[in-house]
């Protein structure tokens, strides 16, 4: 076995992955996955949408493989994505403060900010296009083998997040790309869709007024330079961009050509400017739970926001940090830091095991499981929670800023599809 793998590594073979029945070989006793497809990277860079399939045993302890070679015609225009190498260039941030410091006719500081980020980015693809017209060609040659690898390597992740068909909410098979997006812009519209839930105050009557006048002066002041600091290098360098392009890697890098007019956005952001459509886009990622996936169901979503809007909530996050401890009830030990989850599993456990116990009256359990506890969540109830806790209407205002008017676009093979609203009925 061990000359075998060997002989696939010298080679130069992997696996190609399959989907369908994870076993192609049985003898009603044992089941394993013994036939496999292997490709190189040379099939990978020729033809990269290659779907391997595990077809129904028949007549045979052994399953059949398809492989299927597809055409994929629809073409993924490329979006602008910063490049955190960009920044060891030597003329890097020349670029970026010849940009930025060019005056903006606006009133408003998020309008500015966003204004000089979009002019920017048209500046930085011009730059790279030509510094790296301009590299010499045996750095090129020298670079190739090494390109070459990592394309390869991209693409085969790439492969894993696509997807080449699964059943619709009707429950029928489909396939072609423009049915999978329009699928997938449905299938998330509902979800994420308000339900139209009303509440009075009778239904809050048991939530205590926990948040003083001095809190809330707290929690809406505007914002001081390290704040803002605070909040944009809490973020990875390294972590995915919004659909704006711009990672927190860029604001570190350039801290000192943009930290002005990210704290002027910030100061407009807290003294009541609303967020608009440039900030609010958001980007939906979709990873699979397993290598089969048959339906919606059966991806993670993941949201991509903008870095302009994320260190706003960064910075009223870490101030709500604060006050926590004063609105979250002992015996709430999850997502609380210093507290564990286990400690409520246990005591569910001791109930259980005393739930047949003779006494008065009988007993019962009810297992609740909230389908996208977190998604779902309609905002007129965070807002009504907030107030009943005490919390002013300027900073409820500022949470609702953050959480309504957002616009979201589905990413699927690639693509970035659908440009939706949520807004409440």
């Amino acid at each position: 076995m061990n000359d075998f793998n060997n002989a696939i590594m010298e080679a130069g073979l992997e696996d190609a992955g399959y989907s369908g029945n994870p076993y192609t070989w049985s003898n009603s006793r044992l089941s394993e996955r013994i036939d496999r497809a292997f490709i190189n990277r040379v099939w990978i860079s020729h033809f990269n949408d290659t779907v391997i399939s595990h077809l129904d045993r028949i007549g045979s302890d052994h399953a059949s493989i398809l492989i299927e070679v597809k055409d994929n015609n629809c073409k993924v225009k490329p979006s602008f994505r910063f490049q955190n190498m960009w920044c060891k260039h030597k003329d890097f941030l020349e670029v970026v403060r010849n940009s930025l410091e060019q005056p903006i006719n606006s009133n408003c500081p998020l309008t500015s900010l966003h204004l000089k980020l979009k002019r920017l980015k048209f500046a930085l693809s011009s730059w790279n296009k030509f510094w790296r017209q301009k590299a010499t060609v045996k750095w090129w040659k020298e670079g190739d083998s090494n390109i070459n690898f990592f394309h390869n390597a991209v693409k085969k992740k790439r492969k894993k997040l696509n997807i080449d068909k699964l059943r619709n909410e009707e429950g029928s098979w489909i396939s072609s790309p423009e049915d999978i997006e329009n699928s997938g812009t449905i299938f998330y519209s509902n979800l994420l869709k308000t339900e139209g839930c009303h509440f009075s105050d009778t239904d809050f009557y048991f939530i205590p007024n926990l948040i003083v006048d001095h809190d809330n002066e707290v929690l809406t002041a505007v914002p001081n330079l390290d704040e803002v600091k605070d909040a944009v290098f809490s973020i990875h360098k390294d972590s995915a961009a919004g659909p704006d392009g711009f990672n927190s890697g860029f604001f570190q890098c350039c801290w000192d050509i943009v930290k002005d007019d990210l704290l002027n956005a910030a100061r407009g952001f807290f003294s009541g400017y609303q967020l608009d459509k440039a900030y609010t886009s958001t980007l939906i990622v979709l990873i699979p739970k397993s290598n089969e996936v048959n339906t919606w169901k059966d991806l993670w979503s993941i949201s991509l926001c903008n870095v302009k809007m994320k260190f706003l909530s960064k910075i009223l996050v870490k101030r709500l940090s604060y006050f926590l401890p004063k609105i979250i009830s002992p015996n709430q030990t999850g997502f609380v830091p210093g507290r564990g989850i286990v400690d409520n599993i246990l005591l569910a456990q001791e109930v259980f095991h005393t739930i047949n116990f003779d006494g008065k009256g009988r007993n019962i359990a009810l297992k609740l499981d909230m389908e996208k506890a977190y998604d779902r969540v309609e905002w007129n109830f965070i807002i009504k929670m907030l107030n009943k806790f005490g919390f002013s209407n300027n900073f409820c205002n500022l949470i609702n800023n953050l959480i309504s008017n957002v616009w979201f676009s589905i990413l699927i093979n690639g693509r970035s599809t659908g440009f939706l609203i949520l807004q409440e009925a």
